[in-house]
């Protein structure tokens, strides 16, 4: 007899004690890592009112618990970025049961990386978060490559409800030139509050030191083609003649005749200033 085809899915909630939340290999290492003890090592310098800890950042965060749990107001962490460097991630996806594995695909790469920056990162917030006082708050720097593990993360440590902002960070108004798909000019950073309470948070737009994106006195001149179509302006339609154009500041040379139709350069731009970058900033695939 043929077995029978199981019940369509109703929707239903979730069995009881079902949690919603971020699973990655060694998580349960990494969880039990903040309460081992540290490490035998260099310990503090310093007097009465500061202290400089030389060491690895998570033997810190154990020395301190002791005189500072519950205690801190404040705490701003810069954590490595996830770049992929070998070095940062020793263990290579590794936990104490599952060995030492190599990547077969770009994929699981990724996914080995990610688990291993995880393993790093969670011992580590969740003794800051036993660091703070009730009206204490955690601020934590990240790019785009963590961003969303970061958060789920940060939600189980610290409680959804208490993620007061996602805040971005301008921090560059010149992005590499040579960037792949996009060109990234924002990180972020993230807001937690040990418990949420009435404080209220503001964000400041910093101003740009120089309204030029495109030219640096400091560097050599140089050559720059833009292909036809690629820059817009706010010119007239016609003929661009070659000549130098600008400011004293910030003067460019503009090497041959271009064309403006519809506020686009419908031919190439070729240009000759002190730029910020080698190569086009627009390119076409």
């Amino acid at each position: 007899m043929a077995p029978k085809p199981p019940k369509p899915s109703t929707g239903a909630a979730p069995p009881s004690g079902a949690v919603f939340g971020l699973v990655w290999p060694g998580k349960a290492e990494a969880l039990a890592e903040a309460d081992a003890p540290a490490r035998a090592g260099p310990c503090d310098l310093g007097g009465e009112d500061s202290l400089v800890i030389e060491g690895d950042n998570l033997d810190a965060l154990k020395r301190l618990q002791a005189a500072h749990a519950g205690r801190i107001k404040l705490i701003y962490i810069d954590p490595p970025y996830n770049t992929g460097a070998a070095a940062l991630y020793p263990d290579d996806f590794a936990t104490p049961r599952a060995g030492r594995r190599r990547a077969k695909s770009g994929a699981e790469d990724r996914g080995r990386l990610h688990a291993a920056w995880l393993n790093m990162i969670y011992p580590r917030l969740s003794l800051a978060r036993r660091l703070l006082r009730e009206d204490g708050v955690i601020f934590i720097s990240i790019d785009a490559a963590e961003l969303a593990n970061l958060i789920l993360v940060c939600d189980e440590v610290f409680g959804e409800a208490n993620r007061i902002e996602i805040f971005s960070w301008v921090r560059t108004t010149t992005p590499a030139a040579l960037a792949g798909k996009t060109k990234k000019v924002v990180e972020y950073l993230l807001c937690y509050e040990r418990r949420r309470s009435g404080q209220v948070y503001r964000g400041v737009e910093k101003p740009v030191r120089s309204a030029n994106a495109l030219l640096n006195q400091s560097n050599p001149p140089g050559e720059l083609v833009f292909p036809a179509g690629a820059v817009t302006t706010a010119l007239p339609d016609g003929t661009v003649r070659a000549g130098a154009y600008g400011s004293a500041a910030y003067d460019v040379q503009l090497l041959q005749d271009a064309e403006v139709e519809g506020g686009r350069f419908v031919s190439p731009l070729r240009l000759r200033g002190r730029f910020r970058w080698r190569r086009p900033i627009w390119r076409r695939s």
